[in-house]
């Protein structure tokens, strides 16, 4: 069966795909047939002589077993997987499989994601009967946030943010302060400017406060209408 999950992260996150594999099972690559020998002493009186005899025999029958269905996961526009089973084959050290002996789970962990990690992931196992394929659509979202950790009191304030998307911009963004959204106003000396960029998929704001008041400290937020979310604490120094 196909399914196809979408999930997003954030720059620098870590990103879990979580394939969980039924019935895995094992199956049996060699049979082997082991005969020993013991040996027993036996005296037996023939003929007025004394005959030794030796005797005892066991034989042993077993079967080598091995889990051969391996669960393989690729990008599917990549022709060498990324994991098979619990070894990994790409240099990309931020990829790893996690896996516990016993548990259904086979999940592909990517730890300190880059823009370059989206794309779509195939979990697969294969075998005679049947083919099962999970699908992953991996978007990792970039959203970047400027400006000075502390400013003095009556000095401007200026805080840069910009975020790119998936296919196009995001449509908007908004800043917050202490959770609070902030809105223009000029007689406050409060404005906000915006800059949309097609060719590169970005939405850029800047917040403004001409002369700040020991207020205006706090924790500054910038958050996109897709939901890539940053924040930055600044002081306003007395």
């Amino acid at each position: 069966m196909d399914t196809k999950t979408n999930v997003t992260r954030s720059v620098g996150e870590i990103a879990l795909l979580n394939c969980s594999i039924e019935n895995l099972g094992t199956r049996t690559v060699a049979s082997f047939m082991a005969v020993f020998l013991e040996y027993e002493t036996v005296s037996i009186i023939m003929n007025y002589e004394k005959h030794i005899f030796q005797s005892k025999l066991i034989i042993l029958i077993g079967r080598l077993t091995f889990n051969l269905l391996q669960v393989v996961w690729r990008r599917i526009d990549e022709i060498s997987p990324l994991t098979v089973g619990s070894f990994t084959y790409v240099k990309d050290h931020s990829i790893i499989v996690e896996h516990k002996d016993g548990e259904p789970d086979w999940n592909l962990k990517i730890i300190n994601t880059t823009m370059e990690h989206s794309g779509t992931y195939e979990c697969q196992v294969s075998t005679k009967q049947k083919n099962f394929r999970k699908y992953f659509y991996l978007t990792i979202l970039e959203i970047h946030l400027f400006g000075p950790d502390h400013v003095e009191k009556g000095d401007k304030l200026s805080l840069s943010c910009n975020a790119t998307g998936v296919d196009a911009p995001p449509d908007d963004l908004d800043w917050f302060i202490n959770g609070y959204k902030i809105v223009t106003n000029f007689d406050n000396g409060v404005f906000m400017d915006k800059t949309v960029r097609l060719s590169t998929k970005t939405i850029s704001s800047t917040l403004h406060i001409t002369h700040t008041k020991m207020e205006d400290s706090g924790i500054y937020t910038c958050r996109t209408s897709d939901l890539q979310v940053l924040s930055k604490n600044v002081q306003v120094l007395a």
